[in-house]
């Protein structure tokens, strides 16, 4: 008979987790869907505070940001391209563009605040 499949042997993680552990995930819609079912098995769980991220130098700028604790300012802000008339940053998925600068950096900094509480209390 011909083998369909390819049996592999990964052997335990050597990182576990509880239910009492704060965990932080980031990255991109795969990230946002393993942490609705985390959340939803009851883990306290963070997921990507900046939306999807897809590339390794956002994953890393977001895991900066939240350690330095740093706030988001004007400066940072970006109108989107096309006609959009919503403005962003570069550090957010679009779901953060809002329609003015006013209203993007308070939804961004209410988020981040929460965010990086949470991260520095983290345990994985």
């Amino acid at each position: 008979m011909i083998k369909l499949q390819t049996p592999v042997e990964c052997g335990s993680s050597r990182v576990g987790i509880s239910y009492k552990d704060k965990i932080v995930l980031l990255g991109s819609c795969l990230a946002d869907n393993i942490g609705k079912i985390m959340t939803d098995m009851g883990f306290d769980v963070l997921v990507n505070p900046f939306g999807p991220l897809y590339n390794p130098v956002s994953l890393c700028n977001a895991v900066k940001r939240l350690e330095a604790g740093v706030p988001f300012s004007a400066k940072e802000c970006v109108e989107m391209g096309a006609g959009a008339g919503l403005v962003c940053s570069f550090s957010h998925h679009t779901t953060f563009a809002r329609k003015t600068e006013a209203e993007f950096l308070e939804a961004a900094n209410a988020e981040f605040e929460r965010a990086s509480k949470f991260y520095k209390e983290a345990d994985k």
